[in-house]
């Protein structure tokens, strides 16, 4: 309950910040340095040094993903209202099961394949009477839903290298580092490509 909670009240801030002309980048890159510094203390619980070489690289390519799934996740509330954003998360769970079960191996029970059809069948239920009369087509060709589904697919990806890095280093390890190298990650990009924004919307942002 607490991460459906976290994860919606950060999807509203996200929009609101969307909503006032920051570049969706930038907000990635804030977003990354909340988790940074909340993290950080952290460290100081566990012995880095003794992680194997495995988790390292499954913990880099995880917040890569996730990195690029947040960046279209903002895109997203960008173009999208949050009453149609939210039922799209449903899918998540089917492009997560698929990817295990391809990937690893794990293969849902009989009561784990009802209870995802029953969450894909009941966002029906939940999208805007509008957004759904005759036909689902013009949504899936809106922009805002095409960057959730691709920020959906990456996420589904990275919780692959995710669960690998859980398993070799541990959850606490894996959390912190998850946020860590984030935001390095979400920093070149932010020089990279838009760095001519930054002061920009950091005065925005303050204001």
């Amino acid at each position: 309950m607490g991460r459906i909670f976290s994860s919606s009240f950060s999807n509203v801030v996200q929009k609101k910040l969307a909503q006032q002309g920051l570049h969706p980048l930038f907000i990635v890159f804030a977003s990354y340095v909340v988790l940074s510094i909340i993290s950080i203390p952290f460290l100081l619980t566990f012995e880095s040094f003794n992680l194997p070489t495995e988790f390292w690289l499954n913990i880099f390519f995880a917040a890569l993903l996730d990195m690029a799934g947040t960046l279209f996740l903002v895109m997203s509330l960008s173009k999208t209202d949050l009453s149609v954003f939210g039922p799209l998360n449903a899918y998540k769970v089917v492009i997560s099961m698929f990817l295990a079960m391809i990937f690893i191996g794990e293969i849902p029970s009989k009561q784990g394949f009802i209870g995802v059809a029953t969450i894909v069948i009941g966002s029906y239920f939940l999208f805007p009477a509008k957004s759904t009369q005759g036909s689902f087509l013009p949504l899936f060709l809106d922009k805002g839903v095409q960057y959730r589904f691709l920020s959906i697919l990456l996420f589904s990806i990275g919780t692959l290298p995710l669960k690998s890095a859980v398993v070799s280093g541990g959850a606490l390890p894996t959390t912190v580092f998850w946020c860590l190298f984030g935001l390095p990650l979400a920093t070149l990009i932010q020089w990279r490509f838009v760095h001519h924004h930054f002061a920009k919307d950091l005065n925005e942002i303050k204001s």
